[in-house]
């Protein structure tokens, strides 16, 4: 039965708990094993084919963290990924899609795998037949487009005719992941702490009397604008957590439309791969055929 379901509904990025924006291959990009490789040979190839490219520079930035996802016909997956210094160690990580290392996963928990292990760029490819794997799509490239192309309202839609969810999940972190604050001004006053994570953009975090709370709150230099991105009751133990003992604080999908709501609709943010907040100016060419 969970066989029949996928092949006549094909698993989208959102299914999957991300947005599509740090794809390393157009959807429906087709691979094939060949007659008698195991599937985990396989997966190692594709993964190999991403990290030869990215050093080569045919993405956007030279990704580090990558992961090749497949997605069986039974619904299950597997995942091969890098972590800090396995590319130069030639190396990588596994998760057997059958349960050998400890569990097994499901197509719905792609995203939160991807983002705990602060995956830069990703390929998510559904099972076709025996041998065949299909790069999967995002519902927002079909629904959104023609929509636009139907003469929707230009209020949806980004430059150049882009429909504005499809933009912001190009520009934006949607891979959410862990990124360095580095205290840059701190006082005993109402425990005032300032954080710094790059391109300009900084955490203050403060007791709130008023409120009993502690605050933290996302701005960047040269604006007066900022956006509260979480509170916590004073007598919350999780409070003093938010921002870890290692110095990073994770961005999760809030996180990142707040950062989004603070940029300029040209750039384009990313986690490099010392997890300090970086920024390019966004290629709208490559918006149009994919970020490759």
């Amino acid at each position: 039965m969970i066989d029949i379901y996928i092949r006549i509904h094909p698993i989208t990025f959102e299914d999957c708990g991300v947005l599509g924006g740090r794809t390393a291959f157009p959807a429906g990009t087709e691979m094939r094993s060949k007659t008698g490789k195991s599937g985990a040979d396989f997966i190692e190839e594709v993964l190999h084919l991403l990290i030869r490219k990215s050093k080569r520079g045919k993405f956007i930035y030279p990704f580090k963290r990558i992961a090749v996802c497949f997605i069986d016909m039974d619904g299950a997956i597997s995942l091969a990924y890098t972590g800090d210094g396995d590319i130069e160690n030639n190396t990588y990580s596994y998760i057997d899609n059958k349960g050998n290392t400890g569990r097994i996963y499901s197509y719905y928990e792609i995203g939160e795998l991807l983002s705990r292990r602060n995956i830069q760029l990703y390929a998510v490819f559904q099972q076709q037949d025996d041998g065949s794997f299909r790069a999967i799509g995002n519902v927002l490239d079909s629904s959104m487009r023609d929509n636009a192309e139907a003469g929707e309202s230009s209020s949806v839609r980004g430059d150049r005719g882009i429909p504005a969810r499809i933009f912001d999940a190009v520009r934006c972190l949607d891979l959410r992941g862990s990124c360095k604050a580095k205290v840059v001004e701190a006082s005993d006053f109402h425990n005032y702490i300032k954080y710094e994570l790059g391109e300009d953009f900084f955490i203050e975090a403060y007791d709130n009397l008023n409120t009993n709370s502690r605050e933290y709150w996302l701005g960047r230099d040269y604006t007066k604008e900022k956006q509260l991105l979480n509170c916590f009751d004073l007598d919350d133990p999780f409070c003093d957590d938010y921002i870890g003992s290692d110095w990073k604080v994770h961005i999760d999908e809030r996180f990142a439309e707040v950062l989004c709501k603070l940029t300029d609709s040209y750039e384009y943010l990313y986690i490099d791969n010392d997890y300090k907040l970086s920024m390019l100016a966004l290629n709208l060419e490559r918006v149009e055929n994919g970020i490759r």
